[in-house]
């Protein structure tokens, strides 16, 4: 859905320059068609990302194909420099010199040989999986550039998403969830490079063994206690109003799946397994801990650049620590258990 932000026509208008403004009455049409095409191009991309990986050889398809992401980054950043928002600059400056990188990796090779030492690094202590030849790994670099880029806009914009119920939340998590399933199944080969049993093995999943229960179920409760400590500590370092308005968007969320706490409950487990499987059993063995764990902090834009982000960040390491010394299993149960235990806490009250 990152790619649609930037795509969808009148973005600055009824976006970041025209948040009152109104758009048009096919506005919600327009846009899921563009989420549509979008999701399209990028299942397209993975297919032939992973068949020249499969092949072991390079077609020119895959960076013809390659090349709307880049200029899709300039209409984004093009939108953030006409839209009048006083926090444009940087967004701007950042959105050119990750479209020009994007170009110039899609061109030439040297480039890759610093992307795989800057990945290498992040992750010295750990087994990365990078290989700067093989085309799915180039593909899923590229596409986390776009992301962090347009992650990054979203969370200066620090908009709350706009759930009412758990009702109204239900779609779009859901869907999400699916999304980062057919994702990670399919970024990892799927139907091209592995058959299903294989999938699994790679992602890290299994059936739940005694031991991931355990250790999964500590996780959540020791992670959710830690983040309960940090929050207080936040609380009482800050202003009153500051930390109201830092935490608003994490609280609306929460409040809006609350409404319902057995389905609030049921949709934050649900995307615990679509998170996980994506950013713990897809992307952490190839870019490593702190990149997948910084794109997972991105992706919850509603935190914006707050210390609630750093919290998350941490919270994401767990994650990732559980995957890397148990399963993608466990790391689901962990992060269910951490999701479930504030809806749980509610009913009880």
């Amino acid at each position: 859905m990152l790619f649609v932000e930037a795509l969808r026509p009148g973005y600055s208008a009824c976006g970041a320059a025209g948040a009152g403004l109104h758009c048009g009455e096919n506005w919600e049409e327009r846009q899921q068609i563009v989420a549509g095409v979008a999701l399209l191009y990028v299942l397209l991309l993975t297919a032939v990302a992973n068949i020249e990986s499969a092949r072991n050889g390079e077609t020119r398809l895959l960076r013809a194909l390659a090349i709307p992401l880049p200029v899709a980054l300039l209409i984004y950043t093009l939108s953030v420099a006409s839209g009048g928002d006083p926090l444009r600059a940087a967004p701007v400056i950042t959105g050119i010199a990750s479209m020009l990188l994007m170009l110039a990796l899609i061109g030439t090779e040297r480039p890759w040989l610093w992307v795989a030492r800057i990945i290498k690094s992040a992750g010295r202590y750990e087994r990365i999986a990078f290989d700067a030849q093989r085309r799915v790994h180039r593909l899923a670099a590229l596409l986390l550039i776009f992301a962090l880029v347009a992650l990054s806009r979203q969370a200066l914009r620090a908009e709350p998403q706009a759930f009412t119920d758990a009702a109204g939340a239900a779609p779009q998590l859901l869907v999400g969830a699916l999304l980062y399933l057919a994702l990670a199944i399919l970024g990892v080969g799927w139907l091209t490079r592995r058959d299903w049993t294989a999938v699994l093995r790679r992602l890290g999943l299994r059936w739940p063994r005694p031991a991931d229960w355990m250790a999964g179920v500590s996780a959540g409760i020791a992670l959710y206690l830690l983040v309960a400590l940090a929050l207080a500590l936040w609380q009482a370092v800050a202003e009153p109003g500051v930390f109201k308005a830092q935490a608003s968007g994490a609280r609306a969320i929460f409040e809006a799946l609350s409404s319902s706490l057995l389905a609030g409950g049921l949709l934050a487990m649900s995307v615990a397994v679509g998170e996980e499987v994506l950013f713990r059993g897809a992307l952490q063995p190839v870019f490593g801990l702190a990149i997948s764990s910084l794109l997972f902090v991105a992706l919850h834009t509603q935190y914006a650049f707050t210390p609630a982000a750093a919290i998350l960040f941490v919270v994401s390491l767990g994650f990732g620590l559980l995957r890397a010394r148990a399963s993608t299993t466990a790391a689901i149960i962990a992060h269910a258990a951490y999701n479930a235990i504030p809806f749980a806490l509610a009913a009880l009250q």
